[in-house]
């Protein structure tokens, strides 16, 4: 059909698809967000969905599938598991009479930028990562988890440049990867890409990979005058990947994204070098044939209290140090909570309880905040002075500097203690969750309507002595609102004051100047106390906005001293040992054990072996019948080693 055929509403919606041509198109309509042609038969198919179809013009009917928008999060998360974008169109500005709704795209959701943290994995980063290689043997990568606002950078060079970007990519997991043409082009030979590790790598616009305009999107959004003060004036290609990164997420994202405020850049030498082949044999986060956590190292060795720790000890099994200073740090911090059980015990405590602060700063910056997220961050703030004091007992130096780095933000800890009600709504637009006593004009409106009884049952008794009416009463309902009824009879006694609006059978209805200023004061209340709690709670997620970094700072901390604990823990339940670091080559290893296999065998006991390299010993030949323990020996020895890398008992 000629597009001019088409109803005014299908114009609109065609109009839209054709700028987001690559995305599924949530075209709100009233309470559902509808989709049409090919978007509908697609979404259909893959969510089990009832196609129908709609009126289109000319005798046209357009195939149609819809949701509620009230639970489009749900479904929008099961489509960008598919490998998905959605972009959201919403509809703006006021009705107009025989005019159609004003609609816009206000986001695009794609797999690496989901924020639903009912559709997110809690105890893992959702990454999306950008790689640039415009120059010959220079790869630059940089990735982002824009629910906690982490970003990071990292400039690959040689032949195995590209090969070092597919092992890095297999230990983060991103969700989403956008490349300039070369890397595009390189990514379909990646062992990471050819095994399904990590989903395809998708083309994005070259001029986004330009080092000047890139080099001035990362400036602006951390804040900086030249790229010496971020410490990567060297690292062009890396720049040139986080320029590209930042104008991706803005074009999709299309709002502010002030969380993302540190620019982390990682290096080779920090940590040791896992190529793919061995975090799939070696299970570390997830298990090689199902992808699951149980059975895997993480399964192990996760005992963390909260979601900001699991997801840092995560990172921290898949990035074992090579630094022997940094992993006694750890080893000494690990230690003094392994042998004191009762401060263990008590901190434990405390955080089973403390919220996801992280990743509701990122609620924050997009302005997805709602009431409960607020109390839910007041609740865990005012929790910080209390761990803080407990860790002050420690004496190891990581303990320490965890503690400096908290920091008891007592002001907005009580400042959204005393705005939010106990068990806030998860929603905004019915009100209800500001406190009485926190604003003098909210409490006017609150005491308006609920005195508004009183108000009524008094100018009801008055009425009645002032004028000898005994049967008069006030009454109410939705069409007419409040007003005075009598018997027909005795109601042309009353006096002018009283207006006639309405009569019935046997009674006539009347209305009077101080019975409609009770009315509009109870409507206009309510209508204004709505008002007023949007403006506070508005005033409030700027208030928050500018602590994020703080608030940033002491998660960060809390993280740490989670993983901590959890390797603390474990060292007890399962009779770990510190390891020790010297200069010497090779390693000595008493009465060796596999972490995961002595877990999962219950009715027997794991037998030990011990290990033994150094410059007289370099090989050993292992033997044994099939299903003996050869390949469970060599990768204990492994998981060991790494293990006291991570800063591990």
């Amino acid at each position: 059909m000629e597009f001019s055929k088409y109803s005014k509403m299908i114009q609109k919606y065609l109009e839209t698809k054709k700028q987001y041509p690559d995305c599924i198109v949530f075209y709100r309509l009233g309470d559902f967000y509808e989709m049409f042609f090919e978007d509908a038969q697609k979404v259909s198919s893959l969510l089990g969905l009832t196609l129908t179809a709609r009126d289109c013009g000319s005798g046209q009917r357009a195939p149609m599938c819809g949701v509620p928008y009230h639970a489009a999060h749900t479904y929008i998360a099961r489509l960008a598991k598919h490998n998905l974008k959605i972009a959201i169109c919403e509809q703006m500005g006021e009705v107009v009479p025989n005019q159609p709704m004003e609609r816009g795209v206000v986001r695009i959701i794609t797999p690496g930028t989901v924020m639903d943290e009912v559709s997110l994995d809690q105890a893992k980063n959702n990454y999306i990562v950008s790689v640039s290689a415009e120059r010959e043997g220079v790869v630059g990568m940089a990735w982002a988890d824009i629910t906690t606002g982490v970003f990071n950078i990292q400039q690959f060079t040689g032949e195995n440049a590209f090969s070092q970007v597919s092992d890095v990519l297999a230990g983060i997991l991103p969700s989403e990867i956008i490349a300039d043409n070369l890397a595009f082009e390189a990514s379909k030979s990646m062992p990471c890409v050819r095994m399904g590790v990590v989903p395809n790598f998708y083309p994005y616009k070259p001029e986004a990979f330009m080092y000047d305009s890139a080099r001035t999107a990362v400036l602006d959004q951390f804040c900086a005058k030249n790229l010496a003060e971020l410490d990567c004036e060297n690292l062009s290609q890396a720049v040139c990947a986080s320029g590209a990164l930042l104008s991706y997420l803005f074009s999709t994202q299309m709002r502010s994204l002030n969380h993302i405020n540190k620019l982390n850049i990682v290096s080779n030498t920090n940590y040791m070098h896992l190529d793919i082949n061995t975090r799939l044999n070696l299970e570390i986060c997830e298990t090689m044939y199902d992808r699951k956590k149980k059975g895997s190292l993480l399964w192990v060795m996760d005992k963390t209290a909260t979601t900001m720790g699991a997801r840092l000890l995560r990172l921290w099994l898949e990035q074992p140090l090579q630094d022997v200073a940094l992993i006694n740090e750890r080893l000494d911090a690990v230690e003094e909570l392994a042998s004191n059980t009762v401060l263990r015990a008590e901190l434990r405590e405390i955080l089973k309880n403390f919220g996801d602060i992280e990743r509701l700063c990122g609620k924050v910056s997009f302005g997805n905040l709602n009431p409960k997220n607020c109390e839910a961050l007041g609740n865990s703030l005012v929790k910080l002075p209390h761990i803080k004091g407990l860790l002050k007992k420690f004496e190891s130096s990581l303990l320490k500097k965890c503690t400096k780095k908290i920091e008891c933000l007592d002001k907005l800890a009580l400042m959204l203690k005393e705005a939010f009600v106990d068990e806030p709504p998860a929603v905004i637009k019915d009100g209800g969750f500001i406190r009485k006593g926190f604003d003098e004009e909210l409490d006017k409106c609150l005491d308006a309507k609920t005195m508004g009884r009183e108000w009524i049952t008094a100018l009801e008794a008055k009425e009645r002595e002032a004028t000898g009416e005994k049967r008069l009463k006030i009454l109410y309902n939705r069409i007419a609102g409040y007003y005075f009824e009598l018997p027909k009879n005795v109601s042309e006694n009353l006096p002018f004051r009283f207006q006639k609006t309405q009569s019935m059978a046997s009674t006539d209805r009347f209305i009077t100047a101080d019975l409609r200023q009770i009315e509009d004061s109870i409507k206009n209340a309510e209508a204004r106390k709505l008002d007023i709690e949007l403006e506070i709670f508005d005033r409030i997620r700027k208030e928050i906005l500018s602590y994020i970094p703080s608030i940033q700072q002491s998660a960060s901390q809390i993280a740490v001293v989670d993983c901590l604990m959890s390797l603390a823990e474990v060292a007890v339940q399962n009779d770990y040992t510190r390891p020790t670091f010297d200069l010497a080559s090779g390693y000595e290893i008493i009465e060796s054990r596999h972490p995961v296999v002595e877990k999962l065998i219950t009715d027997e006991r794991f037998v030990p072996n011990d290990v033994l390299f150094n410059d007289e010993q370099r090989t050993i030949i292992i033997t044994g019948p099939n299903m003996a323990g050869k390949s469970t020996y060599m990768r204990q020895v492994a998981l060991v080693v790494l293990l006291a890398h991570v800063g591990s008992f």
